[in-house]
C-alpha cells in the first residue's frame, strides 16, 4: 500500500496558503515516490522520483517532508488532506467544464512514460554536477564538477577515484589512453597511476569536449576553438569557429575528419590541417553531437537531433523530441547500427526514436537531466545534473517489448 504524508501551510498576511504531500509506492522493481504541492485548493505540481527500494526511498521523502517542516509546513489531519483534495478535485471538474472539455483517451506517449519509469539497471550518486561521460568495453567513466573521476565496472561497481584539480566536463577513452578535460583549460592524462596534466590551451578556455583518432587528441573549448595534438603533447593545429560562434560542445572524429559543432552551427575540418570542408549553420545552439553509421548528428537546444550528410554537410532526417516547444535537448547518442536514436531533455526525460524518427518511448530518468549520454553494447549510460551515473539497459524486457 501506498505511504503518503501531508503537510500543510497556513496562509499568514499576504503569504498563500501551501500544500506538501510525498506519497511512497512500493513496485515490483524498486519504490516511487511521488512529490506534490501547491495551492490546497488546486491539484498542483507533482514531480516522480524512482529507487531501488523502499528504504532508500523514505530516507528520501522523510529528507524532503523535514525540509518542508522547516519552512513552516505543519502535519495536518485526514479530514483536512480530504477536504484539500475534495476541493482540488471540484475545482479543476469546474474549471473543465468551464472551458468545454470533454473525457479523453490517455495519451499513450505518457502510459508508455509510466510502464518506463523504473528501468534503470543502476544508478550511483557521485556528488556534484556530472558533465562527463564514456563508456567502452572496459568499463564506464564518470566525471563531475567537483574534479572527481570515477571509474566503473559496467554493473556500477566503482574501480577507482581520481581527484583534479578542477571541474571535469569530458572524458575519452582509446585503448591505454585515458583523458579527462576541464574547467581550467588542462587536458589529464589518468592512464597511469597519478594524474598528470598532458596537454594546456594557450589561453586556458575551459574544455568542453575530446575525441581521439589515429593518435591525435582533438580538444574543442567554450571559446569555439578546435585544437589537434599528436600523441607527444605537441599542438598541431587551432582553428576558431567557423561562423564565430561559442561553447563548442559538439566534437567527434573519424579518419575523414573533425566535425565541430558550437552556438553558430556545424563544420567539417580537415584532421590533419583543420581546413574547413564545410559548414552547416543550425537554427539553434549546438549542445551535443554523435557520430552515427552515415551520419553525424546535431543535438540542438531547440529541441531536435539534426542528421547531417558526412560528405556534404546537407541536413537529412530530423528527430523531434516534441511538436509542442518547450524541452531544451541537453544529449543525444545512436546504437551502432544506426537503428536508434536516444536524446534527452531538460524535464529529466529520455526519448528513443526509430530508424524512421518516430519517437517509440520516452521515461523519466529518476535521478536528473542528462547533461551527457554514451551508448555501448545495448546499454545506455547517462550524467546528469543532479550528480547520478545512471545505466539504462535497453536489453531490458519491458524496453524490448517496445522497440520490437
Amino acid at each position: 500500500m501506498p505511504e503518503r504524508h501531508y503537510l500543510e501551510r497556513p496562509a499568514s498576511g499576504e503569504r498563500r496558503a501551501r500544500f506538501y504531500e510525498a506519497t511512497i509506492t512500493p513496485e515490483a522493481d524498486g519504490a516511487q515516490v511521488t512529490l506534490r504541492y501547491g495551492n490546497p485548493h488546486r491539484p498542483g505540481a507533482s514531480r516522480s522520483y524512482t529507487f531501488e527500494d523502499m528504504d532508500e526511498a523514505r530516507r528520501f521523502a522523510q529528507a524532503r517532508l523535514r525540509a518542508a517542516r522547516a519552512k513552516g509546513y505543519v502535519q495536518t489531519s485526514g479530514a483536512d488532506e480530504a477536504r484539500g483534495s475534495k476541493r482540488a478535485t471540484k475545482r479543476a471538474t469546474k474549471r473543465a467544464k468551464q472551458q468545454g472539455h470533454q473525457a479523453r483517451s490517455p495519451d499513450p506517449a505518457k502510459l508508455i512514460n509510466q510502464k518506463l519509469r523504473s528501468t534503470l539497471e543502476w544508478k550511483l550518486h557521485l556528488g556534484g554536477r556530472a558533465f562527463a561521460v564514456f563508456a567502452s568495453a572496459r568499463g564506464c567513466w564518470c566525471g563531475n564538477e567537483a574534479g572527481l573521476v570515477f571509474e566503473m565496472s559496467h554493473d556500477g561497481q566503482i574501480r577507482r577515484q581520481i581527484k583534479l584539480p578542477d571541474g571535469v566536463r569530458c572524458i575519452v577513452e582509446d585503448g591505454d589512453w585515458l583523458y579527462a578535460g576541464c574547467n581550467d583549460g588542462q587536458v589529464y592524462d589518468l592512464s597511469g597511476g597519478q594524474p598528470r596534466v598532458a596537454y594546456t590551451l594557450k589561453h586556458r578556455s575551459r574544455i568542453l569536449w575530446l575525441d581521439i583518432h589515429d593518435a591525435t587528441l582533438y580538444v574543442s573549448d567554450a571559446a569555439g576553438e578546435v585544437h589537434a595534438f599528436n600523441h607527444e603533447g605537441d599542438l598541431i593545429w587551432s582553428r576558431r569557429s567557423t561562423y564565430g560562434g561559442k561553447d563548442g560542445w559538439m566534437l567527434r572524429c573519424d579518419e575523414g575528419g573533425v566535425y565541430q559543432g558550437d552556438s553558430k552551427g556545424v563544420a567539417k575540418l580537415d584532421p590533419e590541417t583543420g581546413e574547413v570542408g564545410w559548414r552547416s549553420r543550425m537554427k539553434a545552439p549546438v549542445y551535443f553531437g554523435w557520430r552515427a553509421p552515415h551520419a553525424v548528428l546535431a543535438g540542438c537546444r531547440d529541441g531536435r537531433i539534426y542528421t547531417l550528410e558526412v560528405d556534404s554537410g546537407r541536413w537529412g532526417q530530423v528527430f523531434e523530441m516534441s511538436k509542442a516547444p518547450g524541452p531544451v535537448l541537453f544529449s543525444c547518442a545512436a546504437s551502432e547500427d544506426g537503428a536508434w536514436t536516444f536524446a534527452a531533455d531538460n524535464h529529466e526525460q529520455i526519448y528513443a526514436f526509430n530508424a524512421e524518427g518516430t519517437l517509440i518511448w520516452r521515461m523519466s530518468t529518476g535521478c536528473g537531466a542528462a547533461y551527457s549520454m554514451q551508448y555501448h553494447a545495448q546499454r545506455l549510460y547517462i550524467a546528469t545534473n543532479s550528480g547520478h551515473l545512471g545505466c539504462l539497459d535497453l536489453r531490458s524486457a519491458t524496453l524490448q517489448a517496445q522497440m520490437a
